[in-house]
């Protein structure tokens, strides 16, 4: 098999190719908005569940309450209401499926 790899500069996620497939290594990973507008004044997770479809909103719950997703550097309460321009981050651990080269 022959096999490459690759690690971008601007990232911490390093890239390896086989002869057929890719692959990208697991890597932690920070997503980080401010409140928009017509978020303000409503609870974090019914917010997450209904804006983000990606996930469960089981799987954002147990996220809240572990201080995966926090607002303002720290961790909340699911019901936390937002305010105006709170920093919500969600840090997680990304696993890239393999797609065809």
């Amino acid at each position: 098999t022959h096999i490459h790899t690759h690690r971008s500069p601007n990232s911490n996620s390093t890239r390896v190719a086989h002869a057929v497939y890719r692959r990208v290594r697991p890597y932690d990973y920070k997503f980080e908005t401010h409140a928009k507008g017509r978020w303000v004044g409503r609870q974090l997770l019914p917010l997450f569940a209904e804006e983000f479809k990606a996930d469960t909103a089981e799987y954002y719950k147990v996220a809240i309450e572990l201080g995966l997703i926090k607002v303002n550097g720290h961790p909340v309460d699911p019901s936390y209401v937002l305010k105006d321009n709170d920093l919500i981050t969600h840090q997680m651990h990304r696993l890239v499926c393999s797609p065809r080269c």
